[in-house]
């Protein structure tokens, strides 16, 4: 029988005097099933890949990407596409067009602190229902812009929709969702690219508004940043399911 002395150097070796409930506890703990008093124990992700994300089709985990591809296009479209409407901001608000990009800049400063705010509250209450909640924000923030009575409410509607930008942490956070980390090369690629294209698509589109437009050329590069994040909300809405394991595998 053991001493004193060794239960203290081994205490997790059992010992007849052991209540046998406690030690089943035990047991459980360091198999990795530990059960809360209600008899319930976490899942594995291991225990139900098949209804995860990886388990996904080829087709449908690219459609998901499309989509999300979409997404982080319109995000980096809002960025570039304003400067288009600098002189026309600069004659609404008689505001220098210099000034006129700090609407640029502060949009762009907390769409960086946006992307950071975001990923945590993805984690825990899953992609979908934040990336909705930030594309919703972003498109209302538009409003204040376009309909500013002055220069200072277009800066805060600017502001308010960088903020709201969820952005890459959420984005590529999907990919994660999606695939092993030795499979994404291909995927984090094409969502990289989409920022880049949404920059570049921008003043494409915005040299067309500025000729067909001439008067209203800054108004019209809000509408349209709205109208094509709001199709892009609804094409999410619609088709992209949750990705998040721990929502998943509840």
């Amino acid at each position: 029988m053991a001493t004193d002395q060794e239960k203290q150097q081994w205490p997790g070796t059992f010992t007849p005097n052991q209540d046998s409930a406690t030690f089943s506890s035990h047991d459980e703990a360091v198999g990795g099933h530990a059960k809360d008093r209600a008899g319930k124990r976490e899942l594995k992700e291991e225990e139900c890949e098949t209804e995860l994300g990886f388990a996904f089709s080829e087709k449908k985990k690219w459609w998901i990407l499309t989509v999300i591809f979409l997404v982080q296009t319109s995000m980096n479209f809002n960025t570039s596409l304003y400067s288009n409407g600098l002189q026309g901001i600069s004659e609404r608000f008689s505001v220098s067009e210099q000034g006129a990009r700090v609407g640029a800049a502060i949009y762009l400063i907390t769409y960086a602190f946006g992307c950071e705010l975001w990923a945590p509250w993805s984690e825990e209450f899953g992609r979908k229902p934040i990336l909705q909640l930030s594309l919703f924000l972003t498109n209302l923030w538009n409003l204040p812009v376009v309909l500013a009575p002055n220069f200072g409410s277009l800066l805060v509607g600017r502001a308010l929709g960088g903020l709201s930008t969820a952005g890459g942490s959420v984005t590529l956070g999907m990919i994660a969702d999606l695939y092993e980390s030795d499979r994404q090369q291909y995927a984090v690629a094409y969502i990289v690219f989409s920022s880049v294209g949404g920059s570049v698509l921008g003043p494409i589109v915005g040299g067309f508004v500025e000729i067909l437009a001439p008067g209203q050329a800054w108004k019209w590069c809000i509408w349209i940043q709205l109208i094509f994040g709001g199709a892009v909300q609804l094409l999410h809405l619609f088709t992209v399911p949750e990705t998040r394991t721990t929502i998943m595998s509840k």
